[in-house]
């Protein structure tokens, strides 16, 4: 059984997120952010990430997009 399996896409695609934010905990504490505070989920199945704070910086929203390509 996959992780898919048991989680939903959405809750797979939160974890990467919430690892991404880890990997750039710099920027984020200094921001006071928190990754979800920077995009927005669309969909239920097929779930589509959407940066919503213009304000990340370029190497962040890249990761997010290559995060996008993966799943």
């Amino acid at each position: 059984m996959s992780d898919y399996d048991i989680k939903g896409e959405k809750e797979l695609a939160l974890d990467c997120l919430k690892k991404l934010e880890k990997k750039h905990k710099a920027f984020f504490k200094r921001a006071k952010l928190k990754i979800k505070d920077c995009v927005m989920f669309k969909g239920l199945n097929d779930v589509s990430i959407l940066v919503v704070n213009e304000d990340l910086p370029v190497n962040i929203k890249h990761e997010i997009e290559a995060l996008l390509r993966n799943e």
